[in-house]
């Protein structure tokens, strides 16, 4: 049985719970609140009793913001680190312990949910990982590849080294993305093989390229995988996948 693909929603629950941590100590503390602003900001906790506490409760607010938003950065990316899930989990369990009424429960799911994902794989073999892909292009097929690869797709061309820059054929880069197109006198367009690329707004990639007259070949046989298939403009086939439902992203 194939596992469902990691959804983003431990940057968004942190986000959330910042917010409302940051309202309830604005609403506690409204009064201390409004006389810090009336004061003029500069030295005004510090010297009155309570405003300390007033200032750290809102702080801690602003702080899971943040931390939420970072989150949901990387999230959008790669999973996020287990030291991450192993930090709140204990910051959790120590408010927790210290504080049993409180809101450091709400910690608990985000932590257990990054430990719950699948560790990073790794090989006890000489692999370290996939450094790019090779697809093939007829002769002189350059400005069609950089129309498609840079112009639909958003993909940066970066130049050749110089000796293979007589070769023909494109090199393209992306986010975590290393894509060559080599020209092959005798050109056959991969209709099976092809590489999978991660987007992060699918239905956007998908009315770019179908405004531009490209195949768009939709794929529901997998539950909870977003992604169709296309072609480039030399019949390679493509597969574009909403990137937090990709296979590396599990």
């Amino acid at each position: 049985m194939s596992r469902a693909p990691a959804r983003r929603w431990i940057g968004r629950w942190l986000l959330v719970v910042g917010v409302l941590h940051t309202l309830l100590g604005i609403g506690t503390y409204i009064f201390s609140v409004v006389a810090v602003v009336r004061e003029g900001l500069w030295n005004t906790v510090e010297a009155v009793q309570g405003r300390p506490l007033a200032f750290w409760f809102i702080a801690a607010g602003l702080q899971l913001i943040l931390l939420g938003a970072l989150a949901s950065w990387i999230e959008a990316r790669e999973p996020l680190p287990r030291f991450l899930g192993w930090t709140l989990l204990a910051f959790a369990a120590g408010g927790i312990v210290l504080l049993p009424v409180s809101g450091f429960w709400l910690l608990l799911p985000p932590a257990t949910g990054i430990l719950a994902r699948r560790a990073p794989r790794t090989s006890s073999g000489p692999v370290a990982g996939l450094d790019h892909v090779q697809l093939a292009m007829p002769p002189g097929g350059e400005e069609d590849a950089r129309g498609f690869y840079a112009g639909l797709l958003g993909l940066s061309e970066v130049p050749k080294p110089e000796p293979l820059a007589t070769r023909g054929g494109c090199w393209f880069e992306g986010s975590e993305t290393i894509l060559h197109l080599g020209v092959e006198n005798d050109f056959r367009p991969a209709r099976k093989a092809h590489p999978a690329l991660l987007v992060t707004d699918l239905e956007a990639c998908r009315a770019t390229l179908a405004a531009a007259g490209a195949a768009i070949t939709p794929d529901h046989s997998l539950p909870g995988v977003r992604r169709f298939y296309t072609a480039d403009p030399f019949g390679n086939r493509i597969e574009l996948i909403q990137a937090e439902d990709g296979f590396s992203r599990r």
